[in-house]
């Protein structure tokens, strides 16, 4: 048997997953016999195939693919990235891929058939039992990034005239045709929503007793239409292990299940991480360096014409004179331009944030602005006390300025002070007004903010130069 084979039998804690994944990368590239590979397929869990994959090239995915039979394939699939799946479905038939798809849940089977063309979707469904395909059909009316979209429509309601033992008997019967088994809804009979069970409170009541004195009302819902983001933020504010989706009629349509809503909040976050940089692309990785760098320019433009265009102007038609005159205010003017972008972008991020979690509304600006300037306050007067310092200690070392060297530390600590305060305005202000306006705010943060800030700065510094060394 070889080193790799060896390797895969041995047993790991669950703090070496990645040693795992990489036990499995150099087997599926080795030479293994089938038995192994096969076992190696049947015995790890999806997720740790699922990232060994991403290791390989084309081919060796392929064959590792046709190792497995419908079931484990889709379970497989349900972990991979885009990119491999999108690799994988363009290169099967029809048929084979109603085969994995008829093993997945209607919502998981809705995100592979968004990756293909409609037209083999289409014969994709006309091959699957009648029953998956109307459920599947269903959710593919939603848009995908919406309530409906990440919904379920595989769960089992109780009515209301139900008892404990009944309900019990229905979650044994359809116990393996449900995604999830946490929270059941309570329906009437023409099925509108009236409540929720939690089924560990079944096991506590006694068996005929009737379930609408046991069920709690089903206060908190949502309509298919709904943002994916709304539905993160009412999971995680009410503290939800799953989310009814309702019309207006009240009519159940579907629940959100937790582990779907994960992945919601795994990909705004990401989302909203790469529009504050002005990346402006969901996975920036995968994509070619031409895809990549055209995706950044236009958020680079702002600050390509900014500070490269209209800062030099500005400075050159207000400020030449003070700079001939005080060659040394040059030295400090990257500590005044970072310090207030730096303070501006810590705002703008925090303020993102509260925004896309519902922390934070546009009602909240001067409870926001009032928190951010206290902090500014601390910041800027320690950051003056520093700068203070260290001019003084450059004069010591022989520093020369045509001025006395406390008016000098004293502009420079003026800019510093006025500039991280009015940065923290500009970083809270910004993204909460854009968000009042229905601009994402993500997209007003990073280049955008850095960049208004950066001109600001340099002309505040020179022009607080101007007054107190070259006028005053």
């Amino acid at each position: 048997m070889s080193q790799t084979e060896e390797t895969f039998l041995t047993n790991a804690e669950d703090d070496e997953r990645q040693e795992i994944v990489n036990n499995l990368v150099d087997l599926f590239q080795g030479q293994a016999d089938t038995a192994i590979l096969q076992k190696a397929l049947d015995e790890h869990h999806p997720a740790d195939i699922a990232f060994a994959l991403d290791d390989l090239d084309e081919d060796e995915r392929r064959d590792i693919f046709g190792m497995m039979d419908p079931e484990r394939l889709a379970e497989v699939l349900e972990e991979t990235g885009e990119d491999n799946i999108e690799e994988f479905v363009e290169t099967v038939s029809p048929e084979s891929l109603a085969a994995i798809v008829e093993e997945m849940s209607p919502d998981e089977a809705v995100d592979i058939l968004d990756l293909i063309d409609d037209d083999k979707a289409e014969q994709v469904i006309k091959h699957l039992s009648p029953e998956h395909a109307e459920d599947v059909q269903e959710l593919r009316e939603y848009d995908p990034d919406t309530a409906g979209g990440i919904m379920t429509n595989e769960y089992i309601a109780a009515t209301v005239d139900m008892t404990v033992d009944q309900v019990i008997s229905l979650i044994r019967k359809a116990s393996d045709e449900i995604e999830t088994l946490s929270d059941i809804p309570v329906c009437s009979h023409d099925g509108r929503l009236k409540g929720i069970i939690a089924v560990e409170d079944l096991v506590s009541e006694e068996p005929d007793t009737p379930i609408a004195q046991v069920m709690e009302p089903a206060t908190i819902t949502i309509g298919p239409k709904a943002d994916q983001e709304l539905c993160a933020r009412y999971m995680h504010k009410y503290d939800l292990r799953i989310l009814p989706v309702i019309d207006t009629r009240r009519e159940l349509l579907g629940i959100i299940t937790f582990d779907d809503i994960i992945d919601v909040m795994d990909e705004e976050a990401n989302e909203d991480m790469y529009r504050l940089a002005g990346v402006g692309a969901d996975r920036p990785l995968e994509e070619n360096a031409f895809a990549r760098a055209f995706k950044r320019l236009p958020w680079l433009a702002a600050t390509l014409l900014g500070t490269g265009l209209l800062g030099p102007l500005l400075i050159q038609g207000c400020f030449e004179d003070t700079l001939k005159k005080m060659t040394a205010l040059i030295f400090f003017m990257p500590v005044v331009m970072a310090l207030g972008g730096n303070t501006g972008m810590q705002s703008s991020t925090i303020t993102v944030r509260g925004l896309a979690t519902g922390e934070v509304q546009f009602k909240d600006i001067f409870w926001m602005l009032r928190r951010e300037l206290s902090v500014a306050l601390v910041i800027a007067v320690t950051c003056c006390l520093v700068i203070s310092l260290c001019s003084y200690l450059m004069f010591q070392f022989g520093m020369q300025v045509e001025t006395p060297p406390i008016n000098f530390m004293l502009t420079v600590s003026i800019a510093i002070f006025v500039g991280i305060v009015g940065s923290v305005l500009v970083g809270t202000t910004i993204p909460m007004v854009c968000h009042r306006l229905g601009v994402d705010p993500a997209l007003a943060a990073g280049p955008f903010i850095t960049t208004l800030t950066d001109i600001s700065m340099q002309v505040l510094y020179l022009a607080i130069a101007t007054l107190i060394l070259i006028n005053g």
